[in-house]
């Protein structure tokens, strides 16, 4: 059942996030990058990927981008931070035991700060095309993390520290996993929704 999560934000009047519910013990939350929303191909298929599979799934809405604002990172993170986790507080159930994290870009640091919050939960992480402040020196938990080779915030030296987690590479990918090839786009994405689908069913 599709229901409308409304918060106030300080970059526009208010903010509806979309929320799908389905009773489960599970949650999904999707964060966007900051030009990427949750509308665009990753969130919009991470999502349904989630409500196909039987968990409620929340996809927060950035009020900046609502707006067409200009931020101001990381001075505009802690706004921000605060604004996600009032609306994923929103949706929490009682009986849920699960959150996995899907987060693009600015998505995987958000995701960094929040995990912190939720301790009590299990958590899966999924980081599509992270920004370097999205690697955490002091959790090397196993996570889903999903690159291309010619994003600009490609490091191969941070990746390398991350020997628990499963990492898949697109070669020639820049930092939307496109290459200019649309049939070559498009079958990365089908490997992208894949690769999740595989690590959200272990």
């Amino acid at each position: 059942m599709d229901k409308r999560i409304v918060t106030k934000s300080h970059w526009c009047e208010q903010l509806i996030h979309e929320y799908h519910h389905q009773n489960s013990s599970v949650l999904c939350v999707i964060l966007g990058g900051q030009n990427y929303s949750i509308h665009k191909p990753l969130c919009y298929y991470s999502a349904k990927l989630c409500v196909q599979a039987g968990y409620d799934v929340l996809a927060v809405q950035y009020g900046f981008q609502q707006n067409h604002s200009l931020t101001h990172f990381p001075e505009d993170f802690e706004i921000l931070y605060k604004e996600v986790k009032e609306a994923i507080d929103l949706v929490i159930q009682p009986h849920q035991t699960e959150i996995i994290w899907i987060g693009k870009s600015l998505g995987t640091v958000l995701m960094k700060r929040l995990k912190g919050d939720y301790n009590q939960f299990s958590q899966k992480l999924i980081l599509l095309t992270p920004v370097s402040p999205a690697f955490d020196q002091e959790d090397f938990r196993e996570k889903l993390i999903i690159m291309g080779t010619h994003d600009e915030h490609y490091d191969e030296k941070l990746l390398e520290k991350e020997t628990e987690s499963m990492i898949v590479e697109f070669d020639g990918a820049d930092h939307g996993l496109e290459t200019g090839n649309v049939i070559a786009d498009l079958e990365i994405m089908e490997r992208v929704i894949g690769a999740i689908a595989g690590y959200i069913e272990e």
